[in-house]
């Protein structure tokens, strides 16, 4: 099974090299060549067009707006490891004048379990990637999900960002991480956010350019002051990524974590990261 949506009558009218193509045909060439050259596969790839995903959501929760939220309206209500005031306070490193949300619900560790109520569809980016358990965190949100619900969400393709020479999370280190219950990340983790990231330049990632200088140099160095900050932190949270994946290996271990009866929710789409970008988007639905 191909793990990447696509319209053919979108992508069709959207490359006109692929006119002549049957509806099968096109689909072929999507899954061969397509996505690994970055084409558009169908518009909800977009995340312009992201909010056409939410038609019929009249209550909604946000994971994580920040100072950029994602959905607004009288029926969205946010969650954030910080306040209002909090996310006004620290905005110097964002842009002075933006006015972050009235977040609704506040835990300074993440904590899901502190939200009330049900919603229609729950949203997150670059938010899923951060969860010490992501098995437990997809048990949380389809706590929050209404009878026909949906999670859209949003994360890194670990192939065009900084996390690029790290290697894809596995559905055992998610099983792993579920059952020793973590709440913060490992050592493991920490050091390869602070030494084994490389660049974040999304565009030198698709023409093939993954290393700076003095990468491989650094590294021991990197990684010594790493297990510094782990020891020093003695048990407080670190944020750094704890999941690297693409669309293929995401859309694999959700859905066997969901066969397994281990989460409430399996894919209903996944998005193929399109050319010069660094994330791509999935909706996940009631097992």
């Amino acid at each position: 099974m191909h793990p990447c949506q696509v319209d053919p009558t979108y992508y069709r009218e959207h490359y006109p090299d692929l006119k002549a193509l049957t509806d099968e045909q096109l689909l072929a060439h999507f899954h061969t060549l397509g996505k690994h050259e970055g084409r558009v596969g169908t518009r909800f790839a977009l995340r312009e067009n992201q909010s056409d995903l939410l038609n019929g959501a009249s209550e909604a929760l946000e994971i994580g707006p920040s100072l950029f939220p994602m959905i607004k309206g009288p029926g969205v209500k946010y969650f954030d490891l910080l306040s209002q005031e909090e996310l006004r306070a620290a905005r110097g490193y964002a842009i002075a004048d933006l006015e972050p949300p009235y977040i609704d619900f506040v835990s300074p560790t993440g904590d899901l379990s502190i939200v009330t109520g049900t919603y229609d569809a729950v949203v997150s980016s670059h938010c899923i990637e951060h969860q010490p358990d992501l098995v437990q965190h997809l048990k949380d949100v389809g706590r929050l999900l209404k009878p026909g619900g949906k999670y859209v969400l949003y994360m890194p393709d670990k192939r065009y960002c900084f996390d690029h020479f790290i290697a894809e999370s596995s559905l055992a280190d998610v099983m792993q991480a579920h059952v020793e219950q973590r709440k913060v990340h490992t050592l493991a983790s920490i050091v390869e956010h602070l030494a084994l990231a490389t660049h974040n330049d999304k565009e030198r990632h698709w023409s093939g350019d993954h290393e700076d200088p003095g990468y491989r140099s650094g590294v021991a160095a990197r990684a010594q002051n790493a297990v510094r900050q782990f020891v020093e932190a003695n048990g407080a949270y670190i944020d750094v990524h704890a999941w690297q994946f693409t669309p293929d290996s995401f859309h694999f271990v959700v859905d066997r974590l969901a066969e397994m009866g281990l989460s409430p929710l399996k894919v209903d789409q996944v998005y193929c990261t399109t050319r010069n970008q660094s994330e791509f988007g999935a909706v996940l639905a009631r097992a």
